[in-house]
């Protein structure tokens, strides 16, 4: 009774004690929470940019995969698997005859940031999704028409007469005389009418022996990947995750990033080298894993840095408050023991009066900080989407 009576008669320092730890509470809540929320946010940002998934391996076997998927940290996996080209004869632009087949676990849709236009996505593995490019190139085409596939590869040949290098800076690739190289995935096309006398070099088709009759069920956005110079529209279809897969494909892997270390635990060794890894760089960084040490340096400090701040303004702010008040306290402990009070006594007046404190100031301070968060995500968020 009488430490809530000497807090009621001395309102402007019980005030302020409680306004301090509630401003206290309110920093730390925005350090912590503001900036999970913010990078929470930014790799959902970045996630838009490259997709979802973490890694991916490039030309990885049956075996291979088990051991990928017995890694401690990794969380998911996806399938991808190439069919190649082929033929697409409904198509109504010149410059892109080909479709580029792929199969794609169920996950890999979303992971790849799949924008589905019209219709729904494949069901099972007689079924395709078309890039919606097609469509609007004027391709004879629709929902319920079938595609039948007759897949190849496409090599480029340089005639070994040639005296001169063929050169596309685009595509990093230097033809020289004699070569046979498989063309970069989106690569232009090159008709055989086109082939340069000058140049000698040609287009080779080398069929791979996969042929197909699908159903279209839908259209999707382009994909990240596909290029608009490419020769071929994107055609992808269902690959169920327990059927057996011939030769090497792709898997896409997110890891759980807790239990993640610095090497990727191993993966790399998996799959021949970091030559087979695509990372994404973008969305690693965000969390501190980044491939490359510096950026994941940064995040790192940053992160350190805020909290030292937060935590030195929160401490010099509650020993100043504090110590305004030292004096009157000390006049009020002396009262306290001049009517008999015990040390227990004493002791529990200041255990109620810091209890009465944290129980308003503690939850307040929380909101408080929830609502400066939202606020500042309110004023951020523009500047970050953009």
């Amino acid at each position: 009774q009488v430490t809530k009576e000497y807090m009621k008669k001395n309102k402007k320092r019980t005030m302020t004690t409680l306004f301090g730890i509630i401003f206290m509470v309110m920093l730390m809540t925005c350090v912590f929470v503001g900036k999970d929320t913010a990078v929470n946010y930014l790799e959902i940002l970045a996630s838009q940019s490259q997709g979802k998934w973490h890694i991916n391996a490039y030309d990885v076997d049956a075996s291979q995969y088990e051991k990928i998927k017995e890694l401690d940290a990794v969380d998911e996996t996806a399938v991808s698997v190439g069919y190649d080209l082929s033929v697409f004869e409904q198509s109504a632009n010149p410059v892109r005859p080909y479709i580029n087949l792929k199969a794609y676990s169920k996950e890999n849709f979303d992971w790849m940031n799949m924008t589905l236009v019209e219709g729904r996505y494949p069901e099972n593995s007689e079924e395709i999704v078309l890039c919606v490019d097609a469509k609007n190139d004027g391709a004879d085409i629709k929902i319920g028409d079938e595609i039948s596939v007759d897949c190849f590869k496409r090599f480029l040949s340089k005639s070994e007469n040639s005296k001169t290098n063929t050169i596309f800076p685009y595509y990093n690739l230097v033809l020289q005389s004699g070569d046979y190289v498989e063309a970069p995935d989106n690569f232009f096309y090159f008709a055989p009418e086109d082939t340069d006398p000058v140049e000698e070099f040609v287009e080779v088709r080398e069929y791979t022996g996969f042929n197909a009759t699908y159903k279209v069920v839908g259209f999707v956005g382009r994909p990240i990947y596909e290029a608009d110079s490419s020769a071929a529209y994107t055609a992808i279809t269902l690959q169920d995750d327990g059927a057996t897969i011939d030769g090497t494909f792709n898997v896409s892997i997110r890891f759980n990033l807790s239990k993640l270390d610095g090497e990727y635990n191993g993966i790399e060794e998996i799959v021949g080298g970091y030559d087979n890894i695509e990372f994404n760089g973008i969305l690693l960084a965000f969390s501190g894993n980044s491939p490359d040490s510096t950026i994941s340096g940064m995040v790192d400090i940053m992160t350190v840095f805020f909290v030292v701040i937060i935590i030195a303004a929160s401490v010099i702010l509650i020993y100043n408050v504090f110590n305004i008040s030292f004096e009157e306290r000390s006049k009020y402990l002396g009262m306290l023991s001049s009517v008999g009070a015990t040390g227990k006594q004493k002791r529990s007046s200041v255990y109620y009066e810091a209890f009465t404190m944290l129980l308003v100031a503690l939850p307040v301070g929380f909101l408080v900080g929830l609502g400066v968060v939202k606020l500042g995500m309110t004023i951020l968020k523009p500047y970050m989407d953009t």
